[in-house]
């Protein structure tokens, strides 16, 4: 998965790639770890599973480990 940071006029950073599952149907946004920085969960179809990426608060995401 490809994210994007936007510049706030309409353009957009290069895209920063992270490992998640096969298929991804859906992302969504949320406070997943309580520290008040925006984390994404992607819904992956093929592998079934979902994969979380905790926000680092720069626009960048570590991958959760289990």
């Amino acid at each position: 998965m490809t994210i994007l940071i936007g510049g706030g006029d309409g353009t957009f950073s290069v895209g920063e790639t992270y490992a998640v599952g096969t298929e991804t149907e859906v992302v969504k946004t949320g406070y997943f770890n309580a520290d008040a920085v925006l984390d994404l969960v992607a819904c992956n179809n093929a592998s079934n599973n979902v994969t979380v990426l905790y926000g680092d608060g720069d626009g960048t995401f570590t991958p959760d480990t289990p």
